[in-house]
C-alpha cells in the first residue's frame, strides 16, 4: 500500500507541475484583468502544495510495509471513471460540449449509482438541455460544438 501512496503522492505533483507548464504561455494578465492563463496558474500551484505535501508526508510514514494488494477493492470503480473522463474528451469534437458531458454524467450514474438505464438517458437529455440553455444563451459562453451542432 505504501508504494501506491508514493507512486500517487508523485503523480499529484507531476500533474500540478503540468498544469503550471501548459498554463505559462496563456496571458497571465490583460487590460481588462486577470487572463486565461491566471486561474490555471494558481490552481497548479495549488495542486503543487497539495502534491508536496503528500510526498513529505509519505516519506515520513513509520510503517512501510506493504499492508494489501496494489489494487484495493474500489480500484477498479477509479480505472472506469478515468476511462471515462477520457473518452469525454475525445468524444467532444463529435458530440459537442455540452452532449458529450451529458453523456458522461449519465455514464457516470450507471458505473457509480447503478441507476436504470432509462433515468441515466432522462438525465443525459436533461442535462444537455440545461447546459445548452445557461451556458450558450443565458451567459452567452460559446460552447464547442460538434458534429451534430449541440
Amino acid at each position: 500500500m505504501w508504494r501506491a501512496e508514493v507512486i500517487g503522492a508523485w503523480a499529484v505533483l507531476l500533474l500540478g507541475l503540468f498544469i503550471v507548464v501548459f498554463s505559462i504561455p496563456l496571458k497571465y494578465y490583460t487590460d481588462l484583468g486577470p487572463g486565461a492563463g491566471f486561474l490555471p496558474f494558481w490552481i497548479g500551484v495549488g495542486v503543487i502544495v497539495g502534491g508536496v505535501v503528500e510526498v513529505i508526508k509519505v516519506f515520513r510514514m513509520k510503517q512501510r510495509t506493504e499492508m494489501g494488494t496494489f489494487l484495493q477493492p474500489r480500484s477498479k470503480l477509479g480505472l472506469q471513471m478515468l476511462v471515462l473522463i477520457v473518452i469525454t474528451f475525445l468524444i467532444f469534437p463529435f458530440v459537442g460540449f455540452s452532449v458529450g458531458l451529458a453523456l458522461c454524467a449519465a455514464a457516470a450514474m450507471r458505473i457509480i449509482g447503478k441507476h436504470k438505464i432509462m433515468t441515466c438517458g432522462i438525465t443525459a437529455v436533461l442535462s444537455a438541455i440545461f447546459i445548452r440553455v445557461v451556458f450558450a444563451r443565458w451567459l452567452d459562453i460559446p460552447l464547442p460544438m460538434g458534429m451534430i451542432g449541440w
